[in-house]
């Protein structure tokens, strides 16, 4: 991660890189720009994080969470309830999360389906409200 100062002057975040699973592949705030989140596309994981001062992240209570196996995709409802999250690696391939309400920018998971009888899953995810 790296804070971008004057001209454009990318200069490193304190504690970067930041632990990931493997192969991080989408990567989404949360509506109150708080929280961030990274699909980890091998492990079928998301990894959560709370952005504290000067954009050092903490892992979330409970993280990283299941998700569907080669989870690419993620993106948060414009109610600020949900995040979603598609895979490719087949079913369930499309899965929706809830905030915690205990413990802030923590998943729950709320649902998963299969979107189709393809084996290759959920590529990307557009949200509109």
């Amino acid at each position: 991660m790296y804070k971008i100062g004057a001209g454009g002057a990318l200069s490193p975040i304190s504690g970067s890189p930041f632990a990931a699973g493997n192969q991080p592949f989408s990567i989404t705030l949360d509506t109150t720009g708080k929280f961030v989140y990274v699909a980890n596309r091998q492990d079928g994981t998301i990894s959560g994080y709370s952005i504290g001062t000067n954009a050092v992240l903490t892992a979330l209570t409970g993280s990283p969470y299941a998700s569907g196996a080669g989870v690419a995709s993620l993106v948060n409802d414009q109610s600020k309830t949900y995040l979603l999250a598609g895979a490719t690696g087949g079913t369930p391939d499309l899965s929706m999360y809830s905030f915690d309400t205990t413990n802030a920018g923590k998943l729950n998971l709320v649902t998963s389906t299969a979107t189709d009888t393809s084996a290759s899953g959920v590529v990307e995810i557009a949200a509109t409200h």
